[in-house]
């Protein structure tokens, strides 16, 4: 490992709090993801036919907004004084470079998951959004939206942890980690390859890395 890198992670570290535990952060989160899931449940019709396309469509709609986030907030010019935006783009493409992506250890979650501060806030922000979209779209439209997001959120989760841990042979999960070595890439990481969940959004919009080598 990089020594540059490796004297990062052991500063970040020693920064935690003593109780810092990965396994509290990953159950806090999962209560979290468990508590707004079981809100909107009910609200939807599980026996239509159609509950999974709205499903798929709702979670499709959620990538591009994640798209959009990452690529003109996260890395962009607007908004320089979020607090997460300092946490992203300094601090984790510091912890995890395009040559050091691996975590070493599942203490190092504590830079690849979102702090549960933030799944709260997501989450919360997304329960609001569905309230304002009950009026245009009626109860179940908004639901369909609200349980989307949650879906999204925790595929995303999932999804970009295992890029930093992930070193077997399945091709889909290589395919999904190497898409996000290039976004690591220092030089290039405001340029390409912002989506996590559904790679082929950055072709569809130009921003896919196709060399990568720097």
């Amino acid at each position: 490992m990089d020594k540059q890198v490796q004297k990062f992670r052991e500063h970040n570290n020693s920064l935690l709090p003593k109780w810092y535990k990965w396994e509290l952060h990953f159950l806090m989160n999962l209560v979290l993801f468990l508590f707004f899931f079981a809100i909107g449940v009910k609200k939807i019709d599980w026996y239509s036919i159609l509950t999974p396309l709205y499903l798929l469509a709702a979670i499709f709609i959620w990538g591009l907004i994640e798209y959009a986030i990452h690529r003109f907030i996260l890395h962009g010019n607007v908004f320089s004084f979020l607090h997460f935006k300092k946490e992203h783009t300094i601090y984790h493409h510091t912890f995890f470079d395009e040559k050091n992506m691996n975590m070493q250890s599942a203490h190092d979650l504590n830079r690849t998951l979102l702090r549960p501060i933030d799944i709260f806030s997501v989450l919360a922000l997304n329960f609001c959004l569905s309230m304002l979209l009950s009026g245009v779209l009626g109860v179940k439209g908004a639901a369909y939206i609200y349980l989307g997001g949650i879906i999204y959120l925790f595929l995303y989760e999932c999804l970009h942890a295992l890029t930093h841990y992930y070193r077997g042979k399945n091709t889909f999960l290589n395919g999904i980690k190497e898409h996000h070595r290039k976004h690591h890439i220092k030089e290039t990481m405001n340029q390409y390859n912002f989506a996590v969940v559904f790679p082929f959004i950055d072709q569809v919009f130009m921003t896919f890395d196709k060399k990568g080598i720097r």
